[in-house]
């Protein structure tokens, strides 16, 4: 009898171990996503999510290639840092207007204005960056920082268009279902773009000329304004009455009582990201390598890259104050590595670690954000976070230019220390707030319903 009940245990251990609640959980937010995923597809097709994929890498290409350029010309790095800040701040100051906008008129004739007027900015901007020498001689840096704000001011807003016009389809056919995939691969979209822009800028800069990120920005514009003239009728219109509608209730709804405070932390880590890059491009210079910034930039962004991907299809519950708080204390630990590394070797491998940190914790204060906002509000507070991100981004830029080129570029690492520690501490806001709002205010039980011992 006992050789029977061990004979019929075997199966049942062997399905156990085969039966790993990880893996299974796992395998389930992988379908899941991937249903998500079909079901966006089959209402704009595949070509659609390619081509607004591919539209939201000039607006991090310009920057990223406008630091390296400058960087390597001058020998220095506050003019390019001054270039690059200015750059991400129009295209964050412009966000908004690109928005109403398309409200006013429509998504196609937005972003067929703005990617054709990108593109003699773009070219505007190279001609005046190859006329720095060494030192700065034979340029005019007030032309360069006026070319530099309208190639910022015509990068194609198409993160802000597309939240606008799913939060349009909503009001028309009331499918949640439809909102919550569009609003998670949006986000999703501009989380990736901007690792996978400076792996992009880097590995363009290692196997090509140092003005090729610029050319390549030029023929997505190029690439995407063929495809709003010939494929216009993937970009639906919306009716007037809809768009009315969605205006008005845009205008309703106001904000969470703690949004501001998620706005704050994604815009800690913009000034991350950009402080970091900025002290790349500085060691970079005091060691006579500038092409080893296209392996630190590619290190840094395909992990910032993976990182994005995986949580996202995963379904990582990262949306809540105790996820906030892990990734900041992630962050602030793998800021301070930063400056242990002395070799290249090493420095990739922390690069790496940094980035997929950062996106870690760009996919935390996305589900927070999301979280906060009403249904019918998301893509105002979605793209309100992606310009402050920006905004975050322009001053790591400057700030890490101002640090480095006094102090060097040891001392642009503090920027970022600093950044992941006020991260941290809006962590510990964001969670005490919370508590105070929705968990301490539980009333107590019936004294009925206690133990009593």
């Amino acid at each position: 009898m006992t050789q029977h009940r061990t004979e019929q245990t075997k199966p049942a251990r062997k399905n156990e171990r085969r039966s790993n609640p990880w893996l299974t959980r796992r395998r389930y937010a992988l379908r899941y996503g991937r249903s998500r995923l079909n079901y966006l597809i089959s209402m704009v097709g595949i070509e659609f999510f390619l081509y607004s994929f591919l539209m939201r890498l000039p607006n991090w290409m310009i920057s990223l290639a406008t630091l390296v350029i400058m960087t390597t010309r001058t020998g220095e790095v506050s003019l390019g840092t001054y270039g690059a800040g200015i750059i991400a701040l129009a295209s964050a100051m412009s966000h908004r207007t690109y928005r109403r906008l398309s409200l006013i008129f429509s998504k196609r004739v937005v972003i067929f204005i703005s990617a054709t007027l990108n593109i003699p900015a773009v070219a505007f901007l190279l001609v005046q960056m190859l006329s720095f020498g060494p030192n700065r001689v034979g340029g005019d840096i007030m032309t360069f920082l006026i070319a530099a704000a309208l190639a910022g001011v015509t990068t194609s807003p198409l993160g802000a268009v597309m939240r606008s016009s799913w939060g349009q389809r909503y009001l028309e056919n009331h499918d949640r279902r439809m909102l919550n995939a569009a609003t998670a691969f949006e986000s999703l979209l501009d989380l990736v773009a901007l690792p996978l822009a400076a792996f992009l800028v880097g590995i363009i800069a290692i196997f090509g000329d140092l003005n090729a990120p610029l050319y390549a920005v030029i023929i997505i514009d190029l690439l995407g304004i063929l495809y709003v003239l010939f494929r216009h009728n993937t970009i639906q219109p919306v009716g007037t009455l809809i768009r009315d509608l969605y205006i008005a209730q845009s205008h309703n709804h106001g904000t969470h009582r703690l949004a501001w405070i998620p706005m704050l932390g994604i815009a800690c880590l913009g000034v991350c990201l950009g402080s970091t890059q900025t002290m790349l491009a500085l060691r970079s210079i005091s060691q006579d390598s500038v092409l080893n910034v296209g392996f630190y930039l590619a290190a840094m962004g395909s992990a910032g890259t993976v990182t994005c991907i995986m949580m996202n299809l995963s379904r990582a519950r990262v949306s809540t104050w105790q996820g906030w708080l892990v990734l900041g204390v992630l962050l602030t630990l793998s800021s301070l590595l930063l400056s242990v590394p002395g070799d290249s070797f090493w420095l990739l491998v922390t690069l790496a670690i940094y980035g997929a940190v950062i996106g870690g914790g760009l996919m935390a204060i996305e589900s927070i954000i999301t979280m906060l906002t009403a249904h019918t509000n998301i893509d105002l507070a979605q793209s309100t976070a992606q310009a402050t991100y920006i905004a975050g981004l322009a001053l790591g830029y400057v700030w890490g230019g101002v640090f480095g080129s006094r102090f060097g570029f040891q001392s642009a690492l503090l920027v970022p220390v600093i950044a992941s520690a006020a991260y941290f501490i809006f962590a510990h806001l964001f969670g005490y707030r919370w508590r105070i709002l929705y968990e301490e205010r539980l009333k107590p039980l019936p004294e009925e319903l206690t133990l009593k011992g």
